[in-house]
């Protein structure tokens, strides 16, 4: 009797943790869709703007909810990655392993911690070349797992994971060459230890670039998007099986060239793309005024290829310069229903903190900057586990680095 009494405790302990489990999982899916929907800022961002002696460049929300940043040693090169959480304090900071002598003349694009260790991407231009680094440790260790081509930082796209959706990396050549010269999308599934190459840009025009803008995974839908450019060889890539098959976007495919003057036509080369619920947010690079584009999602589909896409004008930002020389790069910061990224100015003149809290479907210009010798070209890096995002500032040559919290919304 006592032996049946303790295998119905025991059974009834072990429905009582599957449907704990069952309840978690439900909150954290329906959370990870819908996030927050609070439509208005209860007023604007206010950055504090903390002088620093070093290039300090935030690159990248650690999976253990850190700031990972990387430092500048001579000539712009990479010297050493650093992180730390909470507003920043140099006593604070952990100083992790110094490149300075393992890739002289390499200049750091990204570094992160996954859930398996820790990212370096370096590129040379002088070299035209690009490494990847992993390491299981922040201090030492770090080998090279990948050679590539030159990498820039608006091609770079880590998700790092939730209950619904395994983790993924992404690294796409660029480089300025004109001649269809092919660039590759590099893609990780562990964490950064072993990468393989997945899509190559493909030239109409042999006269322009063609290289990648702007990679990213939607943790939403389970695609991968990637933006390649210019001119006539513009394209938007997806894949609905992580890599492993393409197709492009064509109902916006626009060989003459007309949307670069049009919102209707072409899909306008985006230099950043950030994945939300319910669209996808396209940062264009045409003769467009800086403007916030969206490309609403068909999940009523039957098969790869057979999708329909609907793009729509979101929000206009500022109505005196082209997106060529006006536009968006990654990183941008996301929490929740909470979106915030920069919209800098080419020329350094004007540089403007975008904001949505309700996953994109409202956007509020929340701060901006008026200054001809500024730089805010780096992207914003966030919110860290105690709610600070971060940006890398000049004033006159003079270095800063900005930090915020994010606003309340209603």
């Amino acid at each position: 009797m006592v032996v049946r009494r303790k295998i119905q405790v025991a059974i009834l302990m072990f429905m009582v943790v599957l449907l704990l489990c069952g309840c978690s999982r439900f909150i954290a899916e329906n959370n990870f869709e819908k996030g927050n929907h609070k439509k208005y800022p209860m007023g604007p961002l206010e950055p504090e703007f903390h002088e620093i002696k070093d290039r300090v460049v935030p690159r990248s929300l650690g999976a253990d909810g850190r700031i990972y940043a990387s430092t500048a040693g001579e000539k712009g090169s990479i010297a050493r990655i650093i992180r730390w959480s909470g507003p920043y304090d140099p006593k604070k900071i952990e100083s992790g392993f110094d490149f300075s002598k393992k890739i002289p003349n390499y200049s750091v694009r990204y570094v992160t911690k996954t859930q398996a260790g820790y990212v370096v991407i370096a590129s040379c231009s002088d070299k035209v070349s690009g490494k990847i680094l992993f390491s299981p440790s922040f201090e030492d260790g770090f080998s090279l797992v990948q050679k590539t081509g030159p990498i820039h930082k608006m091609g770079i796209h880590f998700f790092h994971g939730t209950l619904q959706a395994k983790s993924i990396g992404l690294a796409a050549e660029y480089t300025l060459n004109p001649g269809g010269k092919t660039h590759i999308l590099w893609k990780t599934e562990d964490g950064g230890e072993t990468w393989e190459e997945v899509l190559k840009t493909e030239s109409v025009d042999d006269q322009r670039q063609v290289h990648f803008h702007s990679v990213t995974y939607d943790p939403y839908h389970g695609i991968v998007f990637a933006s390649q450019g210019d001119g006539r060889n513009d394209r938007l890539w997806y894949s609905s099986d992580r890599g492993g098959t393409w197709s492009y976007i064509k109902e916006f495919y626009d060989p003459q060239e007309l949307g670069r003057f049009d919102v209707g036509k072409g899909i306008h080369q985006p230099t950043l793309m950030i994945p939300l619920p319910d669209r996808l947010l396209l940062l264009p690079d045409t003769h467009l005024p800086p403007m916030i584009l969206s490309l609403e999602k068909d999940t009523d589909f039957t098969e790869v290829g057979s999708r329909e896409w609907k793009l729509s004008h979101e929000y206009s930002v500022y109505d005196g310069k082209a997106t060529g020389q006006f536009f968006a790069t990654a990183p941008y910061a996301h929490q929740e229903g909470e979106v915030y990224f920069i919209y800098p100015d080419a020329a350094r003149e004007k540089f403007f903190i975008l904001g949505s809290g309700d996953n994109g479907r409202s956007w509020h210009t929340l701060y901006g900057i008026f200054n001809d010798r500024a730089n805010m070209n780096y992207g914003i890096v966030g919110p860290d586990r105690k709610g600070y995002m971060f940006a890398f500032t000049l004033f006159s040559n003079q270095r800063y680095l900005m930090q915020a919290r994010s606003t309340d919304w209603i």
